[in-house]
């Protein structure tokens, strides 16, 4: 009997724990986060730029800003949530598609979310230099 409680116990332990996230993993989904944020603020950036160039019927600005708005996109459409993390709620104004991403490296996947956040901060680097034109 007493055996019996202990497996009991112990299997109830082991039914309500939550499995233990890779470290790697937890800093990939932060910086994914950041991501995601830079590319909202890039987006609400663009979004103000394009009003004010329709505004001033500036089409060298409206040409500039439809190249970037389609780097945007393609920068959206190239993103990977973190395995483990896909239904993990986001804060952002902005839709986009959560996919998984192909298997790879926890070491992989941090590297590549820091690449995607590098390179939308730096679209969002772009659109502020063209605020101040």
């Amino acid at each position: 009997m007493k055996n019996l409680k202990t497996a009991v116990i112990l299997l109830s332990i082991s039914c309500n724990s939550k499995p233990e996230r890779a470290p790697t993993l937890d800093k990939a989904h932060r910086v994914h986060l950041e991501a995601i944020n830079l590319y909202d603020q890039a987006h609400q950036l663009y979004d103000s730029l394009k009003k004010e160039a329709k505004e001033n019927a500036d089409s060298l600005l409206l040409s500039r800003l439809d190249s970037i708005h389609d780097l945007m996109h393609e920068w959206e459409d190239g993103l990977y949530e973190v395995p483990g993390y896909e239904h993990k709620q986001h804060n952002h104004d902005h839709k986009h598609e959560h996919k998984t991403a192909p298997k790879m490296t926890d070491e992989s996947m941090l590297q590549y979310q820091e690449t995607t956040r590098d390179a939308i901060s730096g679209i969002k680097e772009v659109l502020k230099g063209l605020k101040t034109e």
